[in-house]
């Protein structure tokens, strides 16, 4: 190529420009173009007071305008190129160009731990090497961008250490997928939340897998913001997303928690459920009031579980032990039990939680 400093050089490119970048660096040379035929029309014209004008000064309108786009299209347009979950976050704590930083920390420790929430509670591990997945995923801030408050936040992958590989590559690629597909779930929950309750039917339609839809509430349940920390408000969309519902922004507030809440009140909600009973090794018990049971059956490896608060402080003492437990449960699209809503839980040795 000619050594000339007109023309940027093309060796080692970065990489292709993502396209929401692409259009708002397009709409950026459109209001460039602007400018020089502003300045052009200004020089030629026989009117001192527009001769003088300097379209590209520090107090043009053109320069305050092109400054507010890049500050603000442009950022935003990085956030909808990389981020598996983008948030806007509304309310005092996020209004103005200087957030509250208790509200932005809050926000970014509520979403880093219903993420990993998310991703523990699809991992088909053994007990103990999800609790270390989870612990290494690495999740990153992708971008922040004014309007409230934008924040975009991608998984990068599993960062196990040296003498931790418990995931081949191609395992962890997989892994990851899951997550993701998890992660874009998270849009899909509000959609479905009436002022009355929650269309299951539809819903069930939306997210297929039972126990991925009961983790995507409970999710938009602990994220639906009170109000308490500054933000009453998160809008959620997952750009990435390869459903064109999940890359609709959709909010989540104070009605919504209500409603969520009181769905969620006696357990999973299940989607024409059927009652049974299975036997397993009950496993981790979360806040959230949900645990697994694994080793099932040959072709069952875990089956979600939510557990009522009136036998939960009693199941603790069970974890670990192979358990039965009885209820309703909900099966997928394959005719596979994948979550259940526990009502009676027994030790294999016939004790009675």
């Amino acid at each position: 190529m000619v050594d000339n400093p007109l023309f940027l050089s093309l060796e080692s490119p970065p990489g292709p420009v993502g396209p929401w970048l692409h259009e708002a660096i397009t709409r950026a040379h459109m209001l460039h173009q602007q400018m020089d035929a502003a300045q052009a029309v200004a020089s030629a014209s026989r009117t001192p007071e527009l001769r003088g004008m300097n379209a590209s000064g520090p107090d043009s309108p053109y320069m305050l305008k092109l400054a507010e786009f890049c500050a603000q299209e442009i950022a935003l347009a990085r956030l909808l190129d990389s981020a598996d979950l983008l948030v806007r976050a509304e309310g005092p704590g996020v209004s103005g160009a200087t957030p509250r930083l208790a509200s932005f920390n809050w926000l970014c420790a509520m979403v880093e731990r219903q993420i990993k929430n998310l991703a523990g509670s699809i991992l088909p591990m053994l007990e103990a090497d999800k609790k270390l997945a989870v612990r290494e995923l690495d999740l990153r801030l992708c971008g922040m961008a004014p309007g409230s408050l934008y924040a975009g936040f991608s998984l990068e992958g599993l960062s196990l250490s040296a003498g931790e590989g418990l995931l081949s590559k191609e395992f962890d690629s997989e892994l990851l997928a899951q997550i993701r597909r998890a992660i874009h779930c998270l849009p899909l929950v509000p959609q479905f939340v009436g002022t009355d309750g929650i269309d299951t039917a539809a819903l069930a339609v939306a997210i297929p897998d039972p126990a991925m839809r009961d983790a995507a509430m409970v999710a938009a349940l602990q994220l639906a913001p009170t109000g308490s920390r500054g933000i009453h408000t998160l809008e959620i969309t997952a750009p990435k997303s390869s459903d064109e519902s999940a890359r609709r922004s959709q909010s989540l507030g104070q009605p919504q928690r209500l409603v969520l809440k009181q769905a969620l009140r006696h357990g999973a909600v299940l989607n024409k459920p059927k009652t049974g009973q299975f036997a397993g090794t009950l496993r981790a018990l979360d806040l959230d009031g949900r645990a697994v049971l694994s080793d099932v059956s040959s072709s069952m490896s875990a089956l979600r579980c939510s557990v009522p608060s009136s036998i939960a402080n009693a199941s603790k003492a069970f974890l670990g032990e192979k358990v039965t437990v009885i209820g309703q449960y909900e099966e997928d699209r394959s005719g596979k039990p994948r979550l259940m809503r526990a009502s009676q839980i027994t030790l294999a040795n016939g004790a009675l939680i």
